[in-house]
């Protein structure tokens, strides 16, 4: 018994892994930005004080409440972007992956900026 040959998998277009990447980006970075709250909640009330916690800790449960709303457009259009760059790399775990670098890394870039502006507007 023969099989027919398979056509060549063709990948998706840049306009459609960019759609794509962009729809999970949008639902991915709350869901990992809770995760990430969720899970730094639970090691800060292990905590007999809150002087014992580490600024880490700190920063990445309080930084998604401050940082969250500016952050969701970015990360959604880095993720159609990175997306769209790489249109034969799966756009979903592409959305995902920007979305979980970027919650990690928000709190502390932007908490970086902002002592930038401070000292700027101090001198």
């Amino acid at each position: 018994m023969t099989y027919p040959a398979m056509p060549p998998l063709t990948p998706p277009s840049r306009r459609a892994a960019a759609w794509t990447g962009a729809k999970h980006a949008l639902v991915a970075w709350p869901l990992i930005t809770l995760a990430i709250m969720a899970v730094a909640f639970i090691v800060m009330s292990g905590a007999k004080r809150l002087e014992d916690t580490s600024v880490v800790l700190v920063l990445l449960f309080f930084g998604p409440l401050r940082y969250g709303l500016i952050g969701w457009p970015i990360v959604t259009a880095l993720g159609a972007g990175v997306s769209a760059l790489f249109p034969r790399l799966s756009a979903k775990r592409v959305a995902w992956s920007v979305s979980a670098g970027c919650v990690l890394a928000a709190p502390f870039v932007f908490s970086a900026l902002s002592e930038v502006v401070n000292g700027a507007a101090k001198s």
